[in-house]
């Protein structure tokens, strides 16, 4: 995949499911590949493996061209999302 949109849904998890959330995305993401949320959430203290990077009108996160995948996550059980 090489590019991800997710609006208003982070807002929703506690940080550990989160961090769950945004490693399934960086894992999904081909190298290279953009990662942008809405204007009210970020990914600081969430994860440090996207890069940051501004466009025009907007904020994104970029998977590094150079990453290599890493092992996947354990699945996100519905019961442990907390809203």
């Amino acid at each position: 995949m090489g590019t991800l949109a997710r609006y208003n849904v982070l807002i929703y998890f506690d940080t550990a499911s989160k961090r769950r959330v945004v490693e399934h995305v960086y894992n999904s993401l081909n190298p290279g590949g953009h990662f942008f949320l809405s204007s009210t959430e970020s990914l600081f203290a969430i994860n440090t493996q996207f890069h940051l990077v501004h466009f025009p009108g907007a904020t994104g996160y970029l998977r590094p061209a150079n990453a290599s995948y890493a092992a996947a996550p354990a699945p996100i059980n519905s019961t442990e999302v907390k809203k």
